[in-house]
């Protein structure tokens, strides 16, 4: 159970410096701004935490 959350959290890690990188190809809006790429990154590793600490609260209850 250890490994998966570790490995839920190098994903959350990957996905947000992922994003960060992708975001601005994807957009033709020129005034896209590092601010605004780093609130959509920081909104995606909320939400992986979210379901990291979602996963550990059913991982306690199993036991």
């Amino acid at each position: 159970m250890k490994k998966m959350f570790y490995a839920a959290f190098a994903l959350m890690v990957l996905g947000a410096a992922v994003l960060i990188l992708i975001v601005p190809a994807l957009s033709s809006d020129p005034g896209q701004t590092p601010q605004s790429i780093a609130v959509i990154a920081g909104t995606v590793f909320m939400a992986a935490t979210s379901v990291v600490v979602l996963l550990k609260k059913a991982a306690a209850q199993e036991s």
